[in-house]
């Protein structure tokens, strides 16, 4: 079959258009996997998960904090007295909570609290810290921080102390 010019200038339109989607290939592969490393992707995906994790416990703090308001309000201020009754009364799933974990994670309750107790208690705590290393914290008052281990105990000490008071 004999080669004609009109062939050969069809076949170098087809190699134009192959070119710049290699090099839009090649830019795409550069961006998402980088050389020396090839994880940018991957942390961003893996950071994007940690921070859902911790809006999510933040989220749950919030609504618990709702319904122990309300409870307190029904109850003459006074807190529940345990992780059954937080649990039963307050519509907290049981299996949330550390005690009832068969790995000891979940949240640590600490009873014996009434609204009229200072506004400072810690009240709600996970066992184990987020991603960050980061405990959030749920305080008699409502407030949502994030404390480091070293301040939790001693916020936990402190609440301990009024508590005895």
């Amino acid at each position: 079959m004999k080669t004609t010019f009109h062939d050969i200038k069809r076949a170098g339109r087809a190699g134009l258009i192959l070119v710049p989607l290699m090099g839009v290939a090649v830019i795409f592969a550069l961006y998402f996997f980088k050389p020396g490393g090839g994880t940018s992707y991957t942390e961003t995906v893996i950071s994007a998960k940690d921070k859902a994790k911790i809006t999510v416990q933040q989220v749950n703090l919030h609504s618990i904090s709702k319904s122990l308001t309300v409870y307190g309000m029904r109850n003459a201020g006074r807190m529940p007295a345990s992780t059954d009754e937080l649990s039963s009364k307050c519509g907290v799933p049981r299996d949330k909570f550390a005690d009832a974990s068969p790995t000891g994670e979940g949240l640590i309750y600490i009873p014996g609290q009434s609204q009229r107790s200072p506004a400072s208690n810690i009240l709600l705590y996970p066992s184990a810290p987020d991603s960050k290393g980061l405990y959030p914290v749920l305080y008699l008052g409502g407030k949502i921080e994030s404390l480091s281990e070293q301040q939790l105990n001693e916020a936990v000490d402190k609440t301990s102390q009024s508590m005895q008071q």
